[in-house]
């Protein structure tokens, strides 16, 4: 089996770089995916205006192995298209989207909530709330080692003759205490 890729974009990286009857192919296939899915070689052929041979060079020129494999690749391009033009349980109401462009956004939507349904509300808080605290702590060290620093200094020449008057070591230790 060949590697995985989208056929439409394939068709149309290389639809110019095709013969005259290879890209009459290509044009018939693009107006109608799932027709050209469906239809047999003959009726490709035939659509087209070429020989049944140019459907099947098209086929190969465009990375399938064979007609057979052209039109699965058109079947499932088909059908994840249908999946966005066309969402499941949506009929034709007053109610449904009208243009592609709700159709998508009423998708995205309902995505988001299936996505919030499951979210665990007490595991965010709980994330929340350890996210806080080790924000509060870091502030804190921070501020620690910031405000503590006359104090680090007035208290490691403490016993050896401080160089700073009692009165120096007082306002150093007030000053830790307001901030």
């Amino acid at each position: 089996m060949t590697a995985p890729f989208d056929i439409l974009t394939r068709i149309a990286e290389r639809g110019p770089a095709l013969r005259l009857a290879e890209q009459k192919v290509a044009q018939v296939v693009l107006e109608d995916l799932s027709g050209a899915a469906a239809a047999s070689i003959n009726e490709l052929a035939r659509k087209a205006g070429v020989s049944e041979a140019s459907v099947t060079r098209f086929a190969k020129a465009i990375g399938c192995r064979d007609v057979r494999d052209l039109k699965l690749r058109l079947a499932q391009a088909t059908a994840v298209g249908m999946r966005f033009l066309l969402p499941d349980g949506v009929t034709a109401s007053a109610d449904a989207p009208v243009t592609l462009a709700d159709r998508i956004h009423a998708d995205v939507l309902t995505a988001l909530e299936v996505n919030r349904q499951l979210i665990d509300a007490d595991r965010v808080e709980r994330a929340a709330r350890c996210c806080l605290a080790h924000a509060w702590s870091t502030l804190l060290a921070w501020a620690a080692a910031r405000r503590s620093w006359p104090m680090r200094r007035a208290t490691a020449w403490r016993g050896w003759g401080s160089p700073w008057p009692a009165t120096r070591m007082r306002c150093c230790r007030k000053w830790w205490r307001q901030r």
